[in-house]
């Protein structure tokens, strides 16, 4: 089966442009295979220097709250729990969302 690479279409097409039939059977897949993420926690201080790290998301909370004034805490996610795992997208900060909850805003 020969690999097609999908592309976006923009329509309509431009003048004396016409649109070729898209055989279906040719596509290998849309979206990658989905495998385990493993979540990673990270409080970091003001100045970028981790304090803590670990998969619980009670005790990441718990070492934010104990943490200096301008800490964060960030999320990311890995594909697997040894060191030879790699890191899948970006750490996200949470640490609004998390404030916002222990406060009752949400």
């Amino acid at each position: 089966m020969d690999k097609v690479q999908v592309n976006m279409t923009v329509y309509p097409p431009a003048e004396g442009q016409t649109l070729e039939p898209f055989d279906m059977n040719k596509v290998i897949a849309f979206h990658p295979k989905v495998s385990p993420v493993f979540t990673f926690y990270e409080v970091v201080e003001g100045e970028g220097n981790a304090v803590w790290g670990g998969n619980d998301p009670i005790e990441a909370v718990q070492w934010l709250r104990r943490s200096p004034i301008n800490s964060r805490l960030l999320v990311s996610g890995w594909d697997a729990e040894d060191e030879d795992a790699m890191l899948v997208g970006q750490p996200l900060d949470i640490t609004k969302v998390v404030f916002a909850t222990l406060a009752g805003v949400l």
